[in-house]
C-alpha cells in the first residue's frame, strides 16, 4: 500500500494571537518561540503596563489577543498588575494564564487560570489549547 500525497501533508493548526508577558527576557522570547512553533501569533511585552498598552491598540487596530500568558516575578507584581489592568480595558474578557511559583491564582470568573512553576512544556500547551478552544465559535 502507498502513501498518498495528502497523507504525507501536515494539516495547518488553527492560530490564534497569544501575549506573553515575562520581564526575564530569555524566559519571554522561550515562550514566545514554543508557541509560535505551535502556530500562535505571539506577541511579547517585558512588563504589564507594556503588556496592556498592547492589548489596548491591539483591540484599536482590529488585532484581537485571545490569550495573554504572564510570567509571574517573585514578588507578585507583574501578575497582579497585569491582571488589574486587564480587568480595566476593553479587553476585559481576554483569558490570561499566569505563570507563577505561588498557589494565589486560581480560576478568577472563567478568566485566570494559575500555571505553578516548574510546569512541562505539555502542561502549557494544553492550557494554551484548552482556552482557545472554549474561543472558538460553534
Amino acid at each position: 500500500m502507498t502513501d498518498s500525497p495528502t497523507d504525507k501533508t501536515r494539516r495547518p493548526r488553527a492560530t490564534s494571537t497569544v501575549l506573553v508577558v515575562e520581564a526575564h527576557t530569555a524566559q519571554r522570547e522561550s515562550l514566545g518561540r514554543l508557541l509560535r512553533a505551535e502556530g500562535h501569533t505571539v506577541l511579547e511585552a517585558s512588563s504589564a503596563d507594556a503588556g496592556l498598552d498592547l492589548l489596548r491598540h491591539g483591540a484599536q487596530q482590529g488585532t484581537e489577543v485571545s490569550l495573554v500568558v504572564v510570567g509571574e516575578g517573585p514578588l507578585g507584581r507583574t501578575g497582579a498588575r497585569m491582571l488589574q489592568g486587564m480587568s480595566r480595558v476593553d479587553t476585559a474578557g481576554t483569558p490570561a494564564v499566569v505563570l507563577t511559583a505561588s498557589d494565589s491564582y486560581g480560576d478568577t470568573a472563567g478568566l485566570t487560570f494559575g500555571l505553578r512553576k516548574p510546569f512541562q512544556v505539555e502542561e502549557l500547551l494544553a492550557v494554551v489549547s484548552t482556552f482557545r478552544q472554549r474561543q472558538r465559535p460553534d
